[in-house]
């Protein structure tokens, strides 16, 4: 099994050892921080963060440009904000459509219009975003095409021999060449009749143009918090933790930001990723494991199957096929059975018109809360941007605590929803005990 160590954590005697090295390392005139710290499980190798092995990947593969890397990186994770977001706001504006959206957008009044037409215009300023980046990638494929003429020329000459008759193997070599600058071609002329540019222009001040709109759409989304708190998660709920913008602020990275950074940062974030799935994998165990919920018998079992399930696949790179496509199978396996399991359950306790079904809806709360955090790789128990601000100075002091409690993140509300249905349920079980 590929992978089979990833989301499992180091043993404290590893942990230790490891301090002690970097100790000595600094000792001796070491560099802080520290390189990475990379083990070997199997014979494949992990990198650790917070005490979790997670798969090592090269920054780049042998022979990549890292200019393309970047390029086809950011295009990536712009699409990745798509998959998380709300539908129906990945739409093709021109610019000036968006800076004419954008002065509506301003001047409107806060309700639901303005969350609904701010979110459509971080929806078409990504969609613009990732295709500038898509015209800039094909643009620098085209340069790199450019010596094709060359080859196309010197792989006719060689072709041919004394006689001028060409062999069947270089023949099928010059076709190669010139089909793929062809389609390179195609493709860069294809993509940029979608966008508007000075037809009187040079090719390089076109794209350098094209560069420096997508720098001012990422400045726009970035200093503007609330336009992009207006877009909601696939699921329609709304981003509290600012999961979103953090997506939009890492598809800016590659373009302005080391590559070893970006790859640190990401690796960073599945960890925490990580913790916090084992922290709500530790919140749901002991919950199922008491009365009403213990009569489910391999519900707890199940529950930590799907967390060590959800941290393999957060590890795992999409790419990389061979390991993701049996992990993800086994992850979505896993999770139908747990949400048909606890669908049943809430159907029997809403019919016999029980007080439990609310227990088993912050169960299948938790299983939602895992599997969100296995597929945006990070966690949901952090603020990626500002905490929404309290509405009313005249509020009392009980309901400033009640706002506070519901400012929380998501992890820590699960944590305190379990921890407050559990007190109710043992005054409701202590009231018919003494009856």
């Amino acid at each position: 099994m590929a992978w089979e160590f990833a989301g499992t954590k180091v043993s404290t005697a590893e942990i230790a050892e490891h301090k002690a090295q970097e100790a000595q390392l600094l000792s001796t005139g070491g560099t802080s921080p520290s390189p990475p710290w990379i083990i070997t499980r199997g014979n494949e190798q992990y990198r650790v963060e917070l005490g979790y092995c997670i798969p090592y990947f090269p920054v780049m593969k042998a022979g990549e440009e890292e200019s393309v890397v970047r390029e086809k990186l950011a295009i990536d994770l712009t699409k990745r904000f798509f998959r998380n977001a709300e539908l129906g706001i990945n739409v093709r504006f021109s610019k000036q459509d968006i800076a004419d959206l954008y002065e509506h957008y301003k001047a409107l009044p806060a309700d639901d219009i303005k969350r609904a037409t701010g979110a459509l215009l971080v929806g078409a300023v990504m969609n613009r975003i990732e295709r500038l980046s898509h015209a800039v990638l094909q643009n620098k494929a085209l340069l790199n095409h450019k010596v094709s003429n060359k080859q196309i020329t010197l792989a006719i000459s060689e072709a041919l021999d004394k006689q001028g008759k060409p062999s069947d193997d270089s023949i099928h070599d010059v076709v190669d060449i010139t089909v793929d600058y062809c389609r390179a071609l195609f493709t860069a002329f294809t993509i940029d009749q979608t966008l508007e540019h000075d037809k009187k222009s040079s090719t390089d001040d076109r794209f350098a143009e094209y560069a420096k709109e997508i720098s001012s759409y990422y400045t726009m989304l970035i200093s503007d918090q609330d336009m992009v708190r207006c877009v909601r998660r696939r699921n329609r709920a709304t981003d509290r933790e600012g999961v979103l913008y953090d997506m939009i602020r890492d598809a800016g990275k590659p373009w302005k930001i080391p590559l070893e950074s970006i790859h640190t940062n990401r690796v960073q974030k599945i960890a925490t990723a990580m913790r916090d799935i084992d922290k709500v994998a530790d919140l749901l165990i002991p919950f199922v494991q008491q009365p009403p919920f213990d009569h489910c018998e391999s519900l707890a079992e199940d529950i930590r199957h799907y967390a060590d399930l959800a941290k393999r696949r957060a590890g795992i790179k999409t790419d990389d096929a061979a390991s993701y496509v049996p992990v993800e199978v086994d992850f979505k396996v896993c999770e139908s059975r747990l949400h048909s399991l606890i669908g049943h359950e809430i159907k029997l306790a809403l019919d016999s018109t029980s007080q439990f079904a609310e227990g088993f809806e912050l169960i299948r709360r938790g299983i939602r809360l895992i599997d969100d955090m296995a597929e945006i790789r990070q966690s949901r128990n952090e603020w990626q941007i500002d905490k929404p601000a309290i509405q009313s100075p005249d509020m009392s002091e009980e309901d400033e605590k009640d706002v506070h409690a519901k400012m929380k993140p998501a992890v820590d509300r699960l944590e305190d929803d379990l921890h407050a249905y559990s007190g109710r349920r043992i005054i409701r079980t202590s009231s018919v005990a003494s009856r």
